[in-house]
């Protein structure tokens, strides 16, 4: 199945390598959200006609188009876009049921095997922002990945909010850095 999602159109050309350093706390500010990611990471963003996409990546981590780092390292991924830009995007409505639209977006790179997708479920909120979750896991390329989403809505704003990491040690790293992206979450 092909990353079809808007997530994956706002990744369309982002891949980078990042040597970082220890440095003081992060913070990404955009026009629609405020939020903290760990020390000594790198973000890259892109945009488009769909909205903006911020790429968060551990220290010397490669990530790829599709948002998956290179093994060991983790990867943050948010997407951030208006309703109505989904719905052209993506030529549907947008369902109104966080879960489903949680499914939706959730999507696996192109030659993923061993797909096991969990059950989208609601969550507490995003910042007082209705919110769902779902964690896939897949093999790309011989190697493990766990993804999880992370989909909020506030008014005409949806927000996808990804980490995917190679289970064990890398996935409590990636798990801790998206509590902090998530804990240190504010709309604009």
């Amino acid at each position: 199945m092909a990353k079809r999602s808007v997530v994956a159109l706002a990744l369309a050309g982002v891949v980078f390598l990042v040597f970082g350093a220890a440095a003081d706390a992060q913070v990404l500010r955009t026009k629609a959200f405020t939020t903290q990611f760990p020390d000594g990471w790198a973000k890259a963003s892109t945009t488009n006609k769909t909205g903006a996409s911020y790429t968060l990546a551990s220290p010397a981590t490669s990530v790829t188009p599709d948002g998956i780092p290179t093994p060991g390292g983790q990867a943050i991924t948010i997407a951030a876009f208006s309703k109505t830009a989904l719905e052209r995007a993506e030529k549907r409505r947008t369902p109104k049921a966080l879960t489903a639209l949680a499914r939706r977006l959730a999507q696996v790179p192109s030659g993923a095997t061993g797909v096991k997708r969990g059950k989208a479920r609601s969550t507490k909120r995003l910042a007082r922002a209705p919110a769902a979750s779902i964690t896939l896991q897949y093999t790309l390329k011989g190697v493990a990945n766990v993804q999880r989403d992370v989909v909020a809505r506030r008014g005409n704003r949806i927000v996808v909010v990804e980490v995917d990491t190679m289970p064990g040690v890398p996935q409590a790293r990636g798990a801790a850095a998206m509590r902090q992206v998530l804990s240190s979450w504010h709309w604009r």
